[in-house]
Order: structure tokens, then sequence, then C-alpha cells
């Protein structure tokens, strides 16, 4: 069923134990850190053999999303987008509410060109645009 058979007819596992660590504990691992799934599985004997393999699957639960209907739905993406360039709750809530975020694409979109062009090398991206928001005075400069 699972192809584990080569061309003479021979199993290409003939310890179960080398089953589970090329196979399934493989399987295993790139499921559930690669996908929204979770999966595991079970060995069944029979007799003293194991006989078959019990295979779950769920679906992982996402962590909902809190909404604030104080703030409008384009600045909470706008804030989300700020969070996933790697800037706090606070320093996004910050920003947004300072800057458009037409101007943060372009911001983005200029720094994106100039790396490309070799006209600029940036160690870390997070701690150089908190940089251009503190000279902006948008972020408050730490002591």
């Amino acid at each position: 069923m699972l192809g584990l058979i080569d061309k003479k007819g021979n199993e290409q596992f003939e310890r179960i134990n080398d089953f589970k660590k090329y196979v399934l504990d493989i399987a295993k691992k790139q499921i559930n850190e690669e996908s929204d799934l979770f999966f595991d599985y079970k060995l069944i004997k029979q007799g003293r053999s194991f006989k078959w393999v019990e295979i779950f699957v769920n679906i992982k639960i996402a962590q909902q999303l809190e909404i604030n209907f104080d703030v409008s739905i384009d600045n909470q993406k706008y804030i989300s987008k700020l969070i996933a360039y790697g800037l706090s709750q606070i320093q996004a809530e910050l920003v947004a509410g300072k800057e458009k975020e037409k101007d943060f694409d372009i911001l983005i979109t200029e720094l994106n060109e100039k790396i490309r062009q070799r006209k600029l090398k940036i160690e870390n991206s997070v701690g150089y645009l908190i940089g251009i928001y503190q000279k902006k005075g948008i972020l408050p400069v730490k002591d």
C-alpha cells in the first residue's frame, strides 16, 4: 500500500524500527512542523509482530485574532503588517498612528531596491526600521 517493496519483491524495511525511523517519524515531523495538520501514529500488534499502523490526523486550531472595534479594520491590518516586519505591538501602534500605510510601503520598496542594487547593506532590518522611525520622531529613542 505504501510502495515499500522493491522491484525484486523484497520489503525495503525488514525491521519495524527502520520503518518508524525512516518513514513514520520523518513524515510526522515534517507534517507537524510544516502544515496546519497534526499527525501521529500508533503501531498495533497481532500476536508478537506489528500488523497495522493506526494514523491520526487533526487540523491545528489557529489562534483567533482579537478585533478592536474602537480602531478601524484598515488600521488594524496596517498594525499587523508592521508587526509582521518585526515591530512590537506598541511600536506598530505608534507608527500606524503617525504615518500612512502608503508611506510605509514606499519606504520598504525603496529599502528593498537599495539592498538589491547593493547600495545598502543591513544586518538587522528591524533595528534599521526602528532607527528610521526614531529619526523621524515617531518612535522614542531609548537612552
